[in-house]
Protein backbone atom coordinates (compact mmCIF):
# COMPACT_ATOMS: atom_id res chain seq x y z
CA UNK A 1 0.00 0.00 0.00
CA UNK A 2 1.30 3.58 -0.92
CA UNK A 3 1.25 5.98 1.80
CA UNK A 4 -0.45 9.03 1.44
CA UNK A 5 2.17 11.65 -0.08
CA UNK A 6 2.61 15.17 1.86
CA UNK A 7 -0.31 16.96 -0.19
CA UNK A 8 -3.11 14.22 0.03
CA UNK A 9 -4.77 15.27 3.41
CA UNK A 10 -4.93 18.88 1.63
CA UNK A 11 -6.61 17.45 -1.42
CA UNK A 12 -8.96 15.59 0.66
CA UNK A 13 -10.43 18.18 2.61
CA UNK A 14 -10.52 20.26 -1.05
CA UNK A 15 -12.61 16.93 -2.36
CA UNK A 16 -10.08 16.44 -5.38
CA UNK A 17 -10.96 12.93 -6.68
CA UNK A 18 -7.68 11.70 -6.54
CA UNK A 19 -7.47 11.73 -2.71
CA UNK A 20 -10.69 9.95 -2.74
CA UNK A 21 -9.41 7.18 -5.39
CA UNK A 22 -6.49 6.98 -2.80
CA UNK A 23 -8.21 6.38 -0.31
CA UNK A 24 -10.34 3.71 -2.36
CA UNK A 25 -7.51 1.98 -3.30
CA UNK A 26 -5.82 1.69 0.18
CA UNK A 27 -8.62 -0.09 2.26
CA UNK A 28 -10.88 -1.26 -0.38
CA UNK A 29 -9.52 -4.46 -0.16
CA UNK A 30 -9.66 -4.64 3.80
CA UNK A 31 -13.26 -3.04 4.04
CA UNK A 32 -14.69 -5.39 1.53
CA UNK A 33 -12.83 -8.55 3.39
CA UNK A 34 -14.24 -7.09 6.82
CA UNK A 35 -17.66 -6.82 4.87
CA UNK A 36 -17.55 -10.19 3.19
CA UNK A 37 -16.62 -12.34 6.75
CA UNK A 38 -19.25 -10.32 8.70
CA UNK A 39 -22.10 -10.00 5.90
CA UNK A 40 -21.20 -13.61 4.33
CA UNK A 41 -22.08 -12.18 1.51
CA UNK A 42 -19.49 -10.69 -1.55
CA UNK A 43 -22.89 -8.75 -3.33
CA UNK A 44 -23.66 -7.03 0.26
CA UNK A 45 -19.76 -6.84 1.03
CA UNK A 46 -19.38 -4.59 -2.13
CA UNK A 47 -22.27 -2.42 -1.50
CA UNK A 48 -20.82 -1.77 1.39
CA UNK A 49 -18.00 -0.60 0.20
CA UNK A 50 -19.87 1.84 -1.84
CA UNK A 51 -21.82 3.04 0.97
CA UNK A 52 -18.50 3.42 3.23
CA UNK A 53 -17.29 5.33 1.01
CA UNK A 54 -20.40 7.43 -0.03
CA UNK A 55 -20.59 7.98 4.20
CA UNK A 56 -16.71 9.28 4.36
CA UNK A 57 -17.08 11.77 1.16
CA UNK A 58 -19.87 13.36 3.47
CA UNK A 59 -17.41 12.92 6.51
CA UNK A 60 -14.92 14.72 4.58
CA UNK A 61 -17.64 17.62 2.99
CA UNK A 62 -18.86 18.32 6.92
CA UNK A 63 -15.68 18.93 8.04
CA UNK A 64 -15.43 15.96 10.33
CA UNK A 65 -12.41 13.91 9.59
CA UNK A 66 -9.54 14.92 11.54
CA UNK A 67 -6.26 13.79 10.12
CA UNK A 68 -4.52 15.00 13.21
CA UNK A 69 -3.57 10.92 13.78
CA UNK A 70 -2.26 10.60 10.49
CA UNK A 71 -4.38 7.85 9.40
CA UNK A 72 -8.46 7.81 8.17
CA UNK A 73 -8.34 3.46 8.37
CA UNK A 74 -10.28 3.61 11.51
CA UNK A 75 -12.71 5.66 10.16
CA UNK A 76 -13.18 3.61 7.22
CA UNK A 77 -13.23 0.25 9.05
CA UNK A 78 -15.44 2.05 11.91
CA UNK A 79 -18.11 2.94 9.09
CA UNK A 80 -17.97 -0.55 7.30
CA UNK A 81 -18.77 -2.20 10.51
CA UNK A 82 -21.43 0.03 11.49
CA UNK A 83 -23.29 -0.15 8.01
CA UNK A 84 -22.71 -4.27 8.26
CA UNK A 85 -24.28 -4.62 12.16
CA UNK A 86 -27.23 -2.17 10.87
CA UNK A 87 -27.57 -4.39 7.63
CA UNK A 88 -27.39 -7.37 10.16
CA UNK A 89 -30.24 -6.20 12.70
CA UNK A 90 -32.62 -4.69 9.69
CA UNK A 91 -32.29 -8.24 8.29
CA UNK A 92 -32.43 -9.98 11.42
CA UNK A 93 -29.94 -11.99 10.75
CA UNK A 94 -27.68 -12.10 13.68
CA UNK A 95 -28.70 -13.65 16.81
CA UNK A 96 -25.98 -13.54 19.88
CA UNK A 97 -25.14 -17.11 20.98
CA UNK A 98 -23.48 -17.55 24.90
CA UNK A 99 -21.41 -20.62 25.79
CA UNK A 100 -24.25 -22.59 26.75
CA UNK A 101 -26.39 -21.97 23.31
CA UNK A 102 -23.80 -22.78 21.15
CA UNK A 103 -22.94 -26.21 23.28
CA UNK A 104 -26.70 -27.17 23.19
CA UNK A 105 -26.64 -26.53 19.37
CA UNK A 106 -27.17 -29.04 16.97
CA UNK A 107 -23.90 -30.74 15.62
CA UNK A 108 -22.87 -28.40 12.11
CA UNK A 109 -20.99 -31.34 10.92
CA UNK A 110 -21.34 -35.36 10.64
CA UNK A 111 -18.61 -36.14 12.98
CA UNK A 112 -19.17 -40.08 11.39
CA UNK A 113 -16.80 -38.76 8.42
CA UNK A 114 -14.79 -41.39 6.89
CA UNK A 115 -11.56 -41.12 9.12
CA UNK A 116 -12.62 -37.68 10.81
CA UNK A 117 -10.95 -35.77 7.98
CA UNK A 118 -13.00 -33.54 6.29
CA UNK A 119 -12.04 -31.57 2.74
CA UNK A 120 -11.27 -27.93 3.12
CA UNK A 121 -14.72 -26.92 1.33
CA UNK A 122 -16.21 -28.43 4.16
CA UNK A 123 -13.90 -26.76 6.93
CA UNK A 124 -14.11 -23.68 5.07
CA UNK A 125 -18.59 -23.86 5.41
CA UNK A 126 -17.98 -24.50 9.03
CA UNK A 127 -16.05 -21.93 9.93
CA UNK A 128 -18.14 -19.39 8.17
CA UNK A 129 -21.11 -21.03 10.14
CA UNK A 130 -19.47 -20.66 13.56
CA UNK A 131 -18.13 -16.97 12.12
CA UNK A 132 -21.91 -16.15 11.93
CA UNK A 133 -22.61 -17.47 15.25
CA UNK A 134 -20.28 -14.77 16.98
CA UNK A 135 -21.53 -11.30 18.04
CA UNK A 136 -20.61 -8.41 15.56
CA UNK A 137 -17.81 -6.98 17.76
CA UNK A 138 -16.40 -10.57 18.03
CA UNK A 139 -16.75 -11.45 14.83
CA UNK A 140 -15.04 -7.83 13.45
CA UNK A 141 -12.15 -8.33 15.70
CA UNK A 142 -11.36 -11.80 15.05
CA UNK A 143 -11.37 -10.72 11.28
CA UNK A 144 -9.18 -7.35 11.96
CA UNK A 145 -7.10 -9.25 13.88
CA UNK A 146 -6.63 -13.08 11.69
CA UNK A 147 -6.68 -11.77 8.13
CA UNK A 148 -6.14 -7.74 8.34
CA UNK A 149 -3.26 -8.57 10.66
CA UNK A 150 -4.71 -5.33 12.52
CA UNK A 151 -2.70 -5.56 16.29
CA UNK A 152 -5.18 -5.17 19.37
CA UNK A 153 -3.70 -1.88 19.69
CA UNK A 154 -4.88 -1.25 16.05
CA UNK A 155 -8.23 -2.58 16.49
CA UNK A 156 -9.17 -0.70 19.57
CA UNK A 157 -8.48 2.98 18.10
CA UNK A 158 -10.14 1.54 14.96
CA UNK A 159 -12.96 0.58 16.60
CA UNK A 160 -12.72 2.95 19.94
CA UNK A 161 -12.99 0.32 22.62
CA UNK A 162 -10.49 -0.35 25.12
CA UNK A 163 -7.40 -2.77 24.63
CA UNK A 164 -8.71 -5.02 27.44
CA UNK A 165 -12.27 -5.00 25.64
CA UNK A 166 -10.41 -6.09 22.36
CA UNK A 167 -8.32 -8.84 24.51
CA UNK A 168 -11.44 -10.16 26.05
CA UNK A 169 -14.02 -9.80 22.87
CA UNK A 170 -11.23 -11.77 20.73
CA UNK A 171 -10.60 -14.44 23.24
CA UNK A 172 -14.02 -14.86 23.81
CA UNK A 173 -14.80 -15.21 20.23
CA UNK A 174 -12.12 -17.62 19.58
CA UNK A 175 -13.58 -19.94 22.34
CA UNK A 176 -16.53 -19.89 20.93
CA UNK A 177 -15.07 -21.01 17.36
CA UNK A 178 -13.26 -23.88 19.16
CA UNK A 179 -15.83 -25.08 20.11
CA UNK A 180 -18.38 -24.82 17.09
CA UNK A 181 -14.99 -26.36 15.28
CA UNK A 182 -14.34 -29.29 17.60
CA UNK A 183 -15.13 -31.86 15.23
CA UNK A 184 -12.61 -30.57 12.98
CA UNK A 185 -9.99 -31.27 16.04
CA UNK A 186 -10.50 -35.03 15.54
Amino acid sequence: MKKPDKNFYSRLMRGHPTAFEDVLDWYADDVLRLATFLLNNPDEARDVLQETMLNFVEAVKKRQVHMNNGSIKPLILTIARNLCINRLKRDKRFVAYTVERIENLPDMIDPQTPGCRTNEMEFEAAFTKALDRLSPLQRTIIVLHELNQDSFKEIAVSLNISYESVKKNFYRGLKKMRVLLEPFNR
